[in-house]
């Protein structure tokens, strides 16, 4: 209930826990791929037994169940796994630092129902994943199985095409996942150089708070114009300005409004900055027509107003602005237009382009602190801090930070993905390696005699390896594909999401391509040295 995330930020904190959850469903599904073809080739090498406990009068059913179990306790202990991390990330992040002057305090839940969800989840894993080698062991031909002793070589051609199969969609699923970690880490980067309206340098905000045995709340105002006029005054420092909001702040307000005289429908959702006569030259958004606020219009909170360009473009295409005038709904105030704006961003990096207006204000410590400095933010932070303790007793200045450290709370969400998204990409490559290096290791087993054959012909070292990663791209192949199709159409779901990601995005998409192909290569290195050492004589003998 209690929580500082509110309107596009809560809903950009949900968005962030939809994409990791999907990322987790992503991995979960992977690691299942790596631990089924893990039960099949255990069930691949138990038929022969089976067969013998079938010939013997044991009942399929007893087979099936003892398979269940044994997943099922697999899956009991990946959950208690589960917990125990869990246990311990939840205490790494109970405060996490999101600026020099902020930290975030996450307290997750760890109570039984947790417990239970974890563990069951983890028994039906392991259970659903165990039950399809049982059945496939219970379905053997006895006297074929009997023959062949172990079972091998009646399983391999069957179990041959399911792990092709698992090992298809652990690739799919890490190609995915590593485009999804580009096309965050991509849009990161726009994030980061994204062009905001004004300059992002130098620019300091710091909120105000006053002490109950501070100042009586008639003295407050000409306080403000002190604290004002002597940050103005401080050395460095370009221009001062007090507004309503720090630039770009997802709590920015809005109002509907129609141009006055008016009878067509309201335009909503029209956000709105209140500002001293210098915030335009602290802030550093261009005056593009007309003029920015005087001293007087401040100081007696005139009813005049600077549109941008968008609310301009849409209240009177005709271009004609100035001197206009327009109603603020509901309260019915007429303020006249006495400038025009540049564009810029003001709740949210990512955000279209939005229409938007400025009133003037006189300063109150009602209102956040604004100051560009041509010195370090850091030390300015500090003689700001020190100024405030000269203008009156009980007058706090609090959460003082840089336009970037503002604008990181803002990035967290894409970057906190991006983070995450490489970190289960690189688990889910890591599962795809190992499922591939089981599959070549199985070929090369299956194949011995065959490589054999072809080494006592006089094949050479290289001609077998090559086999062997062809083997190995064959079972990569058909995920890669389905890999690049799910990427494209992440990229697609992203471009509403993310900023500067395109609809095909080349860049994340060969990353993805690059890493599977360096995971073939290693996947298929040590199994293709062990199929060139193999004894042509022995292994004929053998067979």
């Amino acid at each position: 209930p209690g929580t500082v995330l509110a309107g596009s930020q809560r809903d950009a904190a949900a968005s962030l826990a939809m994409v990791l959850s999907g990322f987790a469903l992503l991995i979960l599904l992977a690691a299942a791929a790596n631990v089924g073809g893990m039960l099949l080739g255990s069930g691949a090498a138990e038929r022969g037994r089976a067969a013998i406990l079938l010939a013997l009068g044991a009942g399929r059913s007893s087979i099936i169940r003892r398979h269940l179990i044994e997943g099922g306790a697999l899956g009991f202990a990946g959950g208690a796994c589960a917990l125990g991390v869990y246990a311990w990330v939840r205490t790494q992040i109970v405060n996490v630092a999101l600026l020099p002057t902020l930290s975030l305090h996450i307290d997750l839940p760890f109570d039984g129902r947790i417990i239970l969800l974890t563990l069951g989840a983890g028994v039906l894993a392991g259970v659903l994943l165990s039950l399809g080698p049982a059945l496939w062991i219970t379905r053997l031909d006895l006297a074929h199985a009997l023959r062949d002793g172990s079972g091998r070589a009646a399983g391999a051609a069957s179990l041959s095409r399911p792990r092709r199969i698992l090992v298809a969609a652990q690739v799919a699923i890490s190609v995915t996942l590593l485009v999804g970690a580009a096309l965050f880490a991509r849009s990161v980067s726009t994030l980061a150089a994204l062009d905001v309206g004004f300059a992002r340098d130098g620019l300091i905000a710091m909120d105000f708070d006053v002490e109950p045995s501070g100042p009586a709340p008639e003295a407050l105002p000409g306080l403000a114009r002190e604290a004002l006029a002597r940050a103005a005054a401080m050395p460095g420092v370009v221009a001062a300005t007090m507004s309503n909001r720090a630039p770009i702040d997802a709590s920015t307000p809005a109002v509907s409004l129609t141009t006055a005289g008016s009878t067509s429908r309201p335009l909503d959702d029209v956000t709105f900055y209140l500002g001293t006569a210098a915030y335009f030259d602290t802030v550093g958004v261009p005056i593009l027509r007309g003029r920015a606020f005087t001293e007087d219009e401040s100081d007696r909170e005139a009813d005049v107003a600077i549109v941008n360009e968008t609310l301009a473009s849409r209240l009177w295409p005709d271009g004609d602005v100035l001197g206009r005038g327009m109603t603020l709904e509901p309260e019915g105030r007429t303020v006249r237009i006495v400038g025009v704006a540049r564009d810029s961003k003001y709740r949210a990096l990512s955000e279209a382009a939005r229409p938007h207006f400025y009133l003037p204000t006189s300063p109150n410590f009602g209102q956040a602190l604004l100051v560009r400095t041509r010195d370090d933010a850091r030390l300015t932070i500090g003689a700001l801090q020190r100024m405030l303790d000269g203008v009156g007793p009980g007058l706090i200045g609090f959460f003082p930070r840089t336009l970037e450290d503002h604008l990181a709370i803002d990035m967290l969400p894409t970057k906190a993905a991006a983070r995450s998204a490489l970190l289960l990409g690189v688990v889910a490559l890591l599962l795809s390696a190992t499922g591939l290096y089981g599959i070549v290791m199985w070929f090369v087993e299956v194949r011995r005699r065959e490589i054999a054959v072809r080494l006592a012909l006089g094949a050479s070292t290289s001609m077998v390896r090559r086999l062997v990663v062809r083997q190995a791209m064959s079972a990569a192949a058909p995920g890669l594909v389905i890999g690049v199709a799910m990427a494209v159409g992440l990229a697609a779901f992203g471009r509403s999401m993310l900023v500067g990601v395109g609809p095909l995005d080349p860049v994340a998409i060969g990353v993805g391509i690059a890493a599977i192909l360096a995971v073939v290569a290693a996947a298929s290195y040590l199994p293709s040295r062990g199929a060139t050492r193999v004894d042509p004589m022995g292994a004929l003998r053998a067979s």
